[in-house]
């Protein structure tokens, strides 16, 4: 279930009719292990990738979506919504900043020695 990635996972749910490049996992890969995101691409039907091991009902990512224009939905540790929008808003490099900006990133990063 969604709720059991609480406190473990920031979340990204992308829905099916986001055009990801070709090497979308490949090239951010790091980015999602750094900041402990679980990502999916999920249709109506199930979830078509995603960088997480276990298994997660594509049901309760498709419940996360209550606007359906939405094409994106990121959900931070608490589990609460942090942003969503449209295929046309999506960009990961504004995504990295929003995330580093959050007070619980900002913790890790410390922890980490970095910036």
């Amino acid at each position: 279930m969604l709720k059991d990635l609480r406190w473990e996972n920031r979340v990204l749910i992308l829905f099916e009719g986001n055009d990801l490049e070709k090497d979308f996992w490949e090239k951010n890969l790091e980015n999602f292990k750094e900041r402990r995101m679980a990502v999916f691409y999920v249709s109506q039907d199930g979830v078509l990738e995603s960088n997480y091991p276990d298994e997660i009902a594509h049901e309760s990512l498709n419940r996360m979506r209550k606007n359906k224009d939405s094409s994106w939905i990121l959900i931070g540790l608490d589990g609460a919504v942090k942003d969503s929008g449209s295929a046309e808003s999506f960009d990961l490099s504004m995504l990295w900043r929003k995330i580093d900006s959050m007070p619980m990133r900002q913790s890790e990063i410390r922890r980490k020695g970095g910036f």
